[in-house]
């Protein structure tokens, strides 16, 4: 209603539905200096927070990368040299096979960590930010988990058949 009681444009009473949907904004206000250092320490907070792990992510990536590429390299040239009878059995090569297979699935571990993520959240809440950060930090730590885990088995699964397949 209008100060002359009359019905105004976009009220319930008159006017279409669509304006009766917009939403009026009497007036604005710039954030006030608090504000903008609340929302400034959350961008900072976040990216750096994450900015760790993604490192760890990068790191591992390109060394279980390098790990699969001269596992598959030595792989190929213990069968390529062998001779022709004499060449490790279908079980022996199998098993020559599992280090680079979980090498490999390491690098997958460490490549799903590292690429970014897109993710909601509202700058001026502290508690939205907080939980965004917590999430994908939670995130990022099971992929290392699982990489670290694998590279590791890899690792000695490796040198158990250096140990177990010598002539």
């Amino acid at each position: 209603m209008s100060a002359h009681g009359a019905p105004e444009r976009g009220s319930e009473q008159g006017g279409s539905s669509r304006q009766r949907d917009r939403i009026k904004v009497g007036f604005a206000r710039r954030a006030s200096v608090l504000e903008e250092a609340l929302l400034d320490f959350g961008k900072r907070l976040l990216e750096r927070s994450v900015e760790e792990g993604v490192q760890f992510h990068r790191t591992m990536l390109g060394l279980s990368a390098t790990f699969t590429t001269l596992m598959t390299l030595v792989l190929g040239s213990t069968l390529a040299i062998a001779p022709a009878g004499g060449g490790p059995s279908a079980a022996q090569a199998a098993a020559l096979a599992l280090p680079v297979c979980l090498m490999l699935l390491a690098s997958v571990c460490f490549a799903l960590g590292y690429y970014p993520r897109r993710c909601r959240m509202q700058l001026s809440v502290a508690r939205s930010i907080e939980e965004v950060r917590s999430r994908l930090i939670r995130l990022r730590y099971r992929w290392a988990v699982v990489g670290v885990t694998l590279f590791v088995l890899s690792i000695l699964s490796a040198l158990a058949e250096v140990v177990l397949l010598r002539p």
